[in-house]
């Protein structure tokens, strides 16, 4: 250990490995077949890294407000998708709610401040 790193920092990793060792003992025996090494592989690929990367790339070629504008356009699309892939109902709360969102979007983006064009991002 040398005089940067805190004394207690090697003692949770020891503690953390102790408590994994103990949960490892309760859980069954299961092997991973090739389907879970395909999900996770999608999973870590394509739904994490490729799609955070879309957004970074895509956000820093347009202004701070309309970037938050698509944020906040996020938790329209979870019931929308929740309708359609799960068949679970929307409620008229929801409609409101996402409405609501969808007009604040629709209201910055029409009155707000003009700016002048951003320059694209050097290469």
């Amino acid at each position: 250990m040398n005089r940067w790193t805190p004394e207690y920092a090697h003692n949770i990793n020891e503690s953390d490995l102790r408590i994994f060792s103990r949960v490892r003992r309760w859980m069954p025996r299961q092997r991973l077949t090739r389907t879970d090494l395909v999900s996770g592989l999608i999973l870590g690929l394509v739904c994490t890294a490729l799609a955070y990367t879309m957004w970074t790339e895509g956000t820093s070629r347009i202004r701070v407000q309309h970037s938050s504008i698509l944020g906040y356009l996020e938790p329209v699309t979870a019931p929308i998708y929740a309708l359609l892939l799960l068949g679970q109902a929307i409620s008229g709360w929801t409609i409101a709610g996402g409405a609501l969102i969808v007009l604040a979007g629709i209201l910055i983006l029409v009155w707000g401040e003009r700016e002048a064009p951003v320059p694209e991002p050097p290469v």
